[in-house]
């Protein structure tokens, strides 16, 4: 009776195994126990959202651009005359430029001349002479604008006459009926430049 019971058995274990056509049922992998609670599980195939695999292939992230930095811009350069003075617009009512209208002129623009020809040669120059001389002549126009120059001279000072040479072509003369040609010197002193006499 135990063997028939234990074949009986058997046979139904057998049964449900083999001949019943019955299927293993898959064993299931046990959880992950590092995984935390409450996460999916994703099968092959799929790409959890945010993973790198969302690019394609070849593809890479862009770095952020850095803002180019920012270049000192240059300092304009200061012009010399600026600060020029010029005398008021006056009418000499001469059919030319008369000595004291050029007196005036030169009397107006002397301290200007001084501090951009003058001072700066003669402060770094003690071994040189302590009077020189620049001989000038100029056209100027029936408005008082220098249209032409020449200056020569300023022995012992390199550049004194190129130098007063370009700021007398700034000048500005009363005006006249004609156009007036002038030639005067200029005597520069440790002190002071003076205008000798105008031809």
């Amino acid at each position: 009776m135990f063997v028939r019971r234990n074949g009986w058995l058997f046979g139904a274990m057998l049964c449900s195994l083999v001949a019943c056509g019955g299927a293993t049922p898959a064993a299931s992998s046990p959880a992950d126990p590092k995984a935390p609670a409450g996460t999916a599980e994703t099968t092959p195939g799929e790409v959890e959202p945010g993973s790198p695999s969302d690019q394609p292939a070849g593809t890479t992230e862009a770095a952020p651009e850095s803002a180019p930095e920012a270049t000192p811009e240059a300092a304009a350069p200061t012009d010399p005359y600026a600060d020029m003075p010029h005398p008021p617009d006056s009418d000499s009512g001469r059919p030319q430029l008369s000595a004291e209208d050029v007196k005036g002129t030169v009397k107006n623009y002397r301290p200007h001349l001084d501090k951009l020809c003058w001072t700066p040669r003669v402060n770094n120059s003690i071994n040189k002479p302590d009077t020189t001389r620049v001989a000038i002549e100029i056209e100027v126009t029936k408005q008082g604008e220098v249209k032409s120059i020449r200056a020569v001279g300023g022995k012992g000072y390199d550049g004194l006459a190129s130098c007063v040479e370009e700021h007398v072509k700034r000048w500005h003369f009363p005006r006249a009926k004609q156009s007036s040609s002038l030639m005067f010197p200029i005597l520069f002193q440790r002190g002071e430049s003076t205008l000798i006499r105008v031809d």
